[in-house]
């Protein structure tokens, strides 16, 4: 691990460390990552081969943000059932009634919001689609893949910092052979270092591998994924002292977009501040020609047209 970090500073050529961070940069430990300069030095591919994440500025343009938020007061605020909402797996939460926190927000946020047919929350949909299909998303994802048509693997919305535990996407959503499938972070407002926003670690793919082979005992447990997932997060904390130091950071603006791909190493910086929210969408893309998997092999799926350039899955 101690030559992972070395290798790090030097293919980041990182200077001191800053004390004003800009809107340009994000913040680790061994000081500023300029992205401007380093995506131009090294073309948005090679970088997010590289490093196995890239940041983007001013993605989603004003309007369908707040439209996006006229809807969600309008449809989901009101809604007078029950919610598909987000919790952490330890959250006691999990699984209740749709409920808002003291501040009023709705409390975790919604899991899969996308995929509701609920006529209810049509317009929320709709207004959902418009950002995680939009052309600046398809940009992206052609420029770091090299794809043209993706599925929406995955969706999320989050109404506050779900403080998540450092882990990868690859055991809910990925290709197969693994690692080619790309989780897309929308800020939907401002989030400054205080609200705890995603950081990333830039190692390589195969700094944590772990063999699941069919011998594995972990095949033979009713939900074989979660069982691996549990056991990958604890290999994980075995090098968090170390990893955490690589830990990247930047405070967003609303319409930035972080972009990491499955096997990278992400989480949520701790907030600073007591309640509030942080709106934002995660969402997971494949390119649908490649094959659907998770971190334990191939596996099948369904998906539907959304427009020329995207599909969603189903199941």
């Amino acid at each position: 691990m101690d030559g992972l970090v070395g290798t790090l500073k030097r293919m980041l050529r990182i200077g001191a460390k800053t004390t004003s961070p800009r809107r340009d940069v994000a913040m680790g430990p061994y000081g500023a990552v300029e992205f401007d300069e380093f995506l131009s030095r090294f073309g948005p591919r090679a970088f997010y081969r590289k490093f196995g994440f890239a940041l983007y500025r001013g993605v989603i343009p004003a309007q369908p943000i707040e439209q996006l938020f006229r809807r969600l007061e309008r449809e989901v605020y009101t809604y007078p059932g029950q919610l598909r909402q987000f919790f952490t797996a330890t959250d006691p939460r999990a699984g209740a009634p749709s409920r808002f926190t003291e501040d009023g927000v709705l409390a975790g946020g919604l899991e899969q919001p996308l995929s509701s047919t609920d006529e209810r929350l049509a317009g929320f949909v709709e207004a959902l689609k418009d950002i995680v299909c939009h052309p600046n998303i398809l940009g992206i994802l052609r420029e770091v893949d090299g794809g043209e048509t993706f599925s929406v693997e995955q969706t999320l919305l989050f109404t506050q910092n779900p403080e998540t535990v450092p882990h990868i996407d690859s055991f809910s959503a990925d290709t197969w052979p693994r690692g080619n499938s790309h989780t897309v972070w929308i800020a939907l407002e401002d989030v400054p270092r205080e609200a705890g926003p995603p950081y990333v670690i830039p190692v390589s793919k195969k700094t944590l591998e772990m063999d699941f082979g069919e011998e594995h005992p972990v095949r033979k447990e009713g939900d074989p994924a979660a069982v691996a997932n549990r056991l990958y997060y604890e290999r994980l904390l075995e090098e968090w002292e170390q990893l955490k130091e690589l830990r990247y950071f930047a405070p967003l603006r609303k319409g930035d977009v972080l972009i990491w791909h499955s096997l990278t190493i992400h989480g949520s910086m701790d907030r600073h501040i007591q309640g509030g929210h942080r709106y934002s969408i995660q969402a997971l893309y494949r390119d649908i020609q490649r094959q659907v998997g998770t971190y334990l092999g191939p596996c099948t799926t369904t998906i539907e047209r959304v427009d020329d350039n995207f599909y969603m899955r189903r199941r």
